[in-house]
């Protein structure tokens, strides 16, 4: 009987199970399926570049993204608020990276241990602190 590590046992065509399954004694690999809609192909290519899109926008100093909200919008910001904008701006766009990062050096690190629950928690810990301190230093950097 073939077991899903990673989707405990109900893989779907939208999130494919990539994690080796057990098949008596020999382990085969599992195929990624790619989604047949080409809205779903599209969404899953962008959805990485969206945040290094906005932090490839936004400006260097607060001064400058006031300037430009009130450019745009009409709306004048003062310092603390364009100050806190800033930090925001800049928030949504490092986690999403970071974590990213993290993820892949985690399965990198992790990728022939996982059948045992264990490690599975492990890898899971190891890419939650080290997305924390990949965004805390690309925060440190702004």
């Amino acid at each position: 009987m073939r077991t899903f590590h990673c989707c405990g046992g109900h893989p779907s065509p939208d999130v494919p199970c990539t994690i080796q399954q057990n098949s008596g004694t020999e382990q085969l690999p599992v195929k990624a399926i790619p989604p047949r809609n080409i809205f779903k192909r599209a969404v899953r290519f962008i959805k990485p570049l969206l945040p290094a899109f906005l932090l490839a926008i936004i400006p260097k100093c607060p001064f400058c993204l006031a300037a430009y909200v009130a450019l745009g919008t009409g709306i004048g910001l003062s310092v603390t608020s364009a100050r806190w904008l800033h930090i925001t701006l800049l928030g949504a766009a490092i986690i999403p990276l970071s974590l990213f990062a993290a993820i892949r050096i985690g399965n990198y690190l992790y990728k022939d241990r996982l059948s045992l629950s264990v490690f599975r928690q492990r890898q899971l810990l190891f890419i939650s602190l080290l997305g924390m301190l990949i965004g805390c230093s690309l925060l440190w950097l702004f």
